[in-house]
């Protein structure tokens, strides 16, 4: 009986030790993984009525000049696409992750939610994203931005979690936003990403 005692308690010692093994790879896999925001589109809706042409004639017969192209703003559309790349030598489950943007340091409402998927070693997922914000979940000075043209400061705070394990990510970006009669005006632009 002792021999059988022995050959367990070996047994379960060398499961115990390729189940840490393993969970420090998996916990060093995922401190690796990047999560970016990239091919970004941002470009103001407009809206093309009564009332706004009202506000518009009111605006330059006051020469509030941002306040009359604003009157005309609906929203803005931000397109872009998040690039989840797994660096290490591990396939990686990537689980359902939420995503905010913020817009010059304001939530917009709409959180965007993607399902949960597996990534292969060196393996990268590109996501297309679509936020569309109203003109009253856009902070004053990004209107002023939209109707001057400049850049506008956008955030994306990524955030997972796989049971203990906890991703939480930030992207910066600050496109340029053009005045462009004909068609939405385009950045793209690198985006930089840090740890949350």
């Amino acid at each position: 009986m002792n021999e059988l005692a022995f050959w367990l308690t070996v047994a379960f010692g060398v499961v115990a030790v390729l189940a840490a093994v393993i969970t420090v790879i998996g916990i060093l896999a995922y401190k690796k993984l990047t999560i970016s925001f990239t091919s970004l589109r941002v470009y103001p809706e407009f809206k093309v009525n009564r009332n706004s042409l009202l506000g518009a004639l009111v605006g330059v017969v006051t020469r509030n000049f941002v306040s009359a192209a604003a009157g005309f703003i609906k929203g803005v559309k931000v397109e872009g696409k998040i690039n989840v790349f797994n660096p290490g030598n591990v396939p990686l489950y990537i689980p359902a992750s939420e995503h905010e943007v913020l817009i010059e340091g304001r939530p917009s409402p709409q959180v965007i939610r993607l399902g949960a998927f597996w990534l292969k070693p060196g393996g990268t997922r590109v996501l297309p994203v679509c936020v569309n914000l109203s003109k009253e979940h856009i902070p004053q000075v990004a209107l002023k931005v939209l109707t001057r043209g400049g850049k506008v400061n956008i955030e994306i705070r990524s955030r997972a979690t796989l049971g203990p394990l906890s991703y939480k990510r930030t992207t910066r970006i600050s496109p340029g936003v053009s005045r462009s009669n004909s068609r939405p005006p385009r950045a793209r632009l690198p985006a930089t990403t840090r740890p949350a």
